[in-house]
């Protein structure tokens, strides 16, 4: 599955609005509820939670975040 939205820069506002405006929806509409999310560490989806619109959201959501190891 993919979905696509094309933004001209790669922030946590624009990640979360990728969520909001393509993602949950199509699952919703699909009666599927999104529990996890798995994404790597990019400052657009890590970062201190009360600042960070991505983590925000996700919370707000009750979405959980796992993020890919980092490689040595």
């Amino acid at each position: 599955m993919a979905h696509c939205k094309l933004y001209t820069t790669k922030t946590p506002i624009t990640t979360a609005d990728f969520l909001n405006d393509r993602v949950l929806p199509f699952y919703a509409s699909h009666d599927l509820p999104v529990l996890r999310i798995l994404t790597n560490r990019g400052t657009e989806y890590c970062g201190e939670l009360k600042q960070h619109d991505y983590r925000l959201y996700l919370s707000v959501n009750e979405i959980k975040h796992t993020k890919t190891k980092t490689r040595k």
